[in-house]
C-alpha cells in the first residue's frame, strides 16, 4: 500500500486524451444478467467485490448469485414477483440484486433504517409477496400490519439479539437465508428477463409527499451506469468505492453496475463516516468515488488529513456540484464530475471530470442526446 501511495494518480480522460470505447450495448441486450455474464466471461478471476475483509472474484460471486437464485426459485419466486430487501450494505445484498434480475422478479429495496409508518408504507404500497430482511430489523417489521408484510420471509443473520416469539410472527413462512447448492436445484427451464421488464421499485425521497415507488426497467440502471462510465473515462482497472446504501440508486448506478459493465472492482463500505471516510478509501485503494453533495460538505468541515490526498482517487462523482468545486479539486487532488438524472431516468446531462467548474451554480454539464429524447 505504501508503494502505491507514492505513485502518481492515474490521469483522467481529459488529461491523457484517451477514452474507452462506447460501453452501451444494443437496447435489447441491456438486462442485468446479460451484463453480469459478459463481465464474468471476460474477467472470471478478477476481483469483483470487496466488503471490509471479504473479497470475491467474479467466479466466486457467480457461485453465490446462482445459489441465491436457486434459493429464491425453490421458494416460489418467479418472473414478476415483488421481493422486498431490507438489509444494510453486505455481500448478500449484491447477490440478491443480481439474482432478482436473473429471475425477472421485481426487487423492492427498502432503506435499512426505515421504521414505523414509513416502513409500513414501503411494504403496503409495493405489493411484496416475498422479503429478505436482516435479523436486526425484525422488531421493526413486526410492527408492520400483517396484511402489508404477507408472504415468505428470509431472515439474514447478524449479531442482533433475536426474540423467538417476534421471529415467529414475521411473515407467513420464515426460512433462513441459505443459498442452495446445484445438486438441490430444479432443472426446469425458466423464462428470461427482457430489457423492458420491470426490475426494481425504487422509493424516492418523497419531497412532495410520501415516498413513491419509481418503476425501473432492466435496461435503465445499465444505461445509467454505463453512460457514467463512458463519460468519466473509467477503465477495467478501476476500483469504484461507495458507502451509500444499496437501497439508493446512486450506489447501484454510480458504483455497482459501472463496475460490472467494466469488469472492474466494486468496493462497498458499510456506511458513511466523516471521520473514517478517507482512511477507508485509502485502505481500499479506491480510484473513483461517488458522493452526495451533503456528504462532500461534511467532509470539507473536517481538518485536512494526509489520507484525503495521499490516495489513488482520480475521480469524484458528486451530485450536485459544490459552489466552489475548484477548491475541492485543489484540496483532494482529484477531478470532479457531476450529472443531472432521476431514479428512473438515465443521465440527462453530464459534466466530465475536471470540466464545468466555471459554470453557474446548478448547472450539470452538457445535455446527453445519444440515449435520451430531451426537449
Amino acid at each position: 500500500m505504501e508503494e502505491k501511495l507514492t505513485m502518481e494518480k492515474s490521469l483522467t480522460p481529459s488529461e491523457d486524451g484517451e477514452r474507452p470505447g462506447v460501453l452501451l450495448t444494443p437496447l435489447r441486450e441491456r438486462t442485468t444478467d446479460q451484463l453480469w455474464l459478459r463481465a464474468l466471461s471476460r474477467n472470471p478471476d478478477g476481483t469483483f467485490l470487496i466488503v471490509e475483509d471479504e473479497e470475491f472474484t467474479y467466479r466466486q460471486a457467480e457461485e453465490l448469485v446462482a445459489a441465491t437464485t436457486r434459493m429464491l426459485r425453490t421458494r416460489g419466486v418467479t418472473r414478476g414477483d415483488h421481493v422486498a430487501i431490507l438489509l444494510d450494505n453486505r455481500p448478500e445484498y449484491v447477490w440478491l440484486l443480481l439474482a432478482v434480475g436473473r429471475i425477472g422478479a421485481v426487487g423492492v429495496p427498502i432503506h435499512a433504517e426505515a421504521k414505523g409508518q414509513l416502513l409500513a408504507h414501503f411494504f403496503g404500497s409495493s405489493d411484496c409477496t416475498f422479503a429478505v430482511i436482516a435479523a436486526s430489523r425484525v422488531d421493526e417489521v413486526d410492527q408492520v400490519p400483517g396484511d402489508a408484510r404477507r408472504g415468505v420471509v428470509w431472515i439474514v443473520d447478524d449479531t442482533a439479539p433475536q426474540d423467538p416469539q417476534v421471529l415467529a410472527r414475521v411473515g407467513r413462512l420464515q426460512v433462513p437465508f441459505q443459498p442452495i447448492e446445484p445438486e438441490n436445484a430444479d432443472t426446469e427451464p425458466h423464462p428470461v428477463a427482457a430489457f423492458k421488464d420491470t426490475y426494481l421499485l425504487m422509493f424516492t425521497s418523497g419531497t412532495s409527499g410520501p415516498s413513491k415507488a419509481a418503476v425501473v426497467s432492466q435496461a435503465q440502471p445499465i444505461t445509467h451506469a454505463l453512460k457514467i462510465a463512458e463519460e468519466c473515462g473509467w477503465r477495467p482497472t478501476e476500483r469504484l468505492y461507495t458507502c451509500l446504501p444499496l437501497s439508493h440508486a446512486n450506489a447501484q448506478c454510480h458504483t455497482m453496475f459501472p463496475a460490472i459493465g467494466l469488469g472492474a472492482t466494486m468496493i462497498l463500505g458499510r456506511r458513511f463516516s466523516v471521520s473514517r471516510f478517507w482512511s477507508d478509501v485509502q485502505r481500499a485503494e479506491g480510484t473513483a468515488i461517488s458522493l452526495l453533495g451533503s456528504m462532500l460538505q461534511l467532509l470539507s468541515k473536517k481538518e485536512p488529513s494526509p489520507e484525503e490526498s495521499e490516495n489513488a482517487v482520480s475521480t469524484v462523482l458528486v451530485v450536485p456540484f459544490p459552489r466552489n468545486v475548484q477548491e475541492f479539486d485543489d484540496r483532494y487532488q482529484a477531478k470532479f464530475a457531476t450529472l443531472y438524472g432521476l431514479t428512473e431516468c438515465a443521465p440527462v446531462s453530464f459534466a466530465r471530470p475536471g470540466e464545468g467548474y466555471g459554470k453557474p451554480l446548478g448547472m450539470a454539464g452538457t445535455v446527453l442526446r445519444d440515449h435520451n429524447d430531451v426537449e
